[in-house]
């Protein structure tokens, strides 16, 4: 106690600014009235992180990120750990707001700075300058399940970015990420048009003899290096994978032949109009019917063996090729989400895979049918192939290089962007979206929460949230 009231612990202090976060004021003020506490405006002073989070990804985002991670991993060495840049975009709302002398919310990679009332009036005459419609959220993650990732920085999306963008997405980041002693390992992103041809471009076969690669004539990608830091790998996103599989048998202009056989999403609906089986079949009737193309889990239950089992069962031969397709899907979510697998299965598995899309492609080619009418389409295709080969490469750079890591592929891909934007949208239940300027706001409170929470879990062993 001193003359103006009690002195409260630093943890108290972050339980309730934790409380702040995802209750708002009302419920940190009924808080104290009942329990006592410390007073809303530290409250509000701890619950952001100080550091504000970057509008473009530079050097000062690596050093932010290496300060995290000192602080959030002290019994783990910072070099042993392999990271990627998940990289991820969100719709905001096209509105400006001032920060200081700054202007945020603008499609450009320029900071907007105004002195005067007269250049503001300026910079929104200025039709070159168009208003940010999207923001990309850059995150560093760690290939491990037990650290959490950092946010480095949230760019708006601007017109006009291609494969080079990427490229030099990269680079800058190996640079600056080996300065403070982060071991970057490639890009993790889902299916962005940039991305998917930064991946084939730069992965091909064709840079020298130096490649890291496997000595197969049909093993097509390769790591482009001149010694080991250089290595750099894809990791494509494996839920979103998942879900573009499942999403190619709700595509109308699409009539997947397979041999003799056709895939067609009214065999499982066939299959969930019969009585006996609705409360067995484990699918629920969104799961067939789907209104959200972009929900991951409802594509596992797709592919669960007992879905194939009943189809088997059921209609033999008639549904041959969707079981053959739903076990294409089993397989692909057995690769990376399946933490029992063997590493040899799962390197089965990812070629496997590979090698089918091939030859299936092979065949609808020489059956003389148009393979935008009768197969997957080209992105969905390209992202198995990359994926298949991405992940070979990786296990063997894996196990050539750092064996004494865990292997958990579940952590690869853009995942961790896609929980930043879900649980930004905790902080405005009250609207429908947010603006530029808010998100960089709420990406600190995250950012907060994750050390908060690192710091409980230390201290008493206990996964809170």
């Amino acid at each position: 106690m001193n003359k103006r009231g009690p002195i409260w612990s630093e943890s108290t202090v972050n339980l309730y600014s934790l409380l702040l976060n995802y209750g708002g004021p009302v419920a940190v003020d009924l808080m104290r009235r009942n329990l006592g506490g410390p007073s809303l405006s530290r409250v509000y002073l701890q619950a952001r992180q100080i550091i504000p989070i970057e509008t473009s990804l530079t050097k000062t985002s690596f050093r932010n990120a290496a300060e995290f991670y000192k602080k959030v991993c002290k019994d783990v060495d910072i070099k042993s750990i392999i990271f990627t840049i998940a990289v991820h975009a969100t719709p905001v709302l096209p509105l400006i707001r001032a920060k200081g002398n700054k202007l945020l919310g603008f499609a450009t990679n320029k900071d907007i700075i105004v002195q005067s009332a007269e250049d503001v009036i300026q910079v929104f005459k200025d039709v070159s300058l168009p208003r940010a419609q999207q923001t990309y959220v850059f995150a560093l993650v760690p290939l491990r399940s037990d650290i959490p990732y950092c946010i480095l920085a949230a760019p708006t999306v601007v017109k006009g970015e291609n494969q080079g963008t990427a490229l030099n997405w990269l680079i800058k980041s190996k640079e600056w990420g080996q300065q403070y002693n982060l071991n970057i390992y490639g890009l993790g992103a889902d299916g962005d048009s940039k991305i998917r041809s930064f991946y084939v471009h730069r992965y091909l076969k064709d840079h020298g003899c130096n490649d890291f690669t496997i000595d197969r004539h049909d093993f097509t990608f390769s790591l482009p290096q001149n010694q080991l830091d250089s290595i750099d790998c894809p990791f494509p996103d494996p839920r979103h994978l998942l879900k573009k599989w499942r999403n190619q048998l709700l595509n109308i202009r699409r009539l997947l032949v397979m041999g003799d056989h056709l895939v067609q999403l009214e065999h499982l609906m066939e299959l969930a109009n019969i009585e006996e089986l609705k409360h067995t079949l484990g699918l629920w009737k969104t799961d067939i019917r789907v209104n959200d193309k972009q929900n991951v889990n409802a594509a596992i239950r797709l592919f669960n063996p007992n879905v194939q089992s009943h189809l088997k069962e059921y209609g033999g031969d008639k549904y041959a090729g969707t079981i053959v397709y739903l076990h294409l899907g089993q397989i692909l979510n057995e690769i990376y989400f399946n933490k029992e697998l063997s590493i040899r299965k799962r390197i089965k598995f990812s070629w496997t895979l590979v090698q089918f899309c091939r030859l299936w492609k092979t065949c609808i080619v020489l059956s003389k049918y148009k393979t935008d009418k009768t197969f997957i389409s080209d992105q969905t295709y390209n992202d198995v192939i990359i994926a298949g080969h991405s992940f070979i490469l990786m296990t063997k750079l894996h196990f050539l290089h750092h064996k004494n890591q865990p292997f958990e592929p579940w952590t690869w891909g853009s995942n961790s962007c896609e929980d930043i934007f879900s649980k930004s949208r905790c902080f405005i239940r009250t609207k429908n979206n947010f603006c530029y300027a808010e998100f960089l706001d709420i990406c600190r409170r995250i950012q907060k929460v994750t050390e908060t929470e690192c710091d409980f879990n230390k201290s008493s062993k206990k996964k809170y949230f």
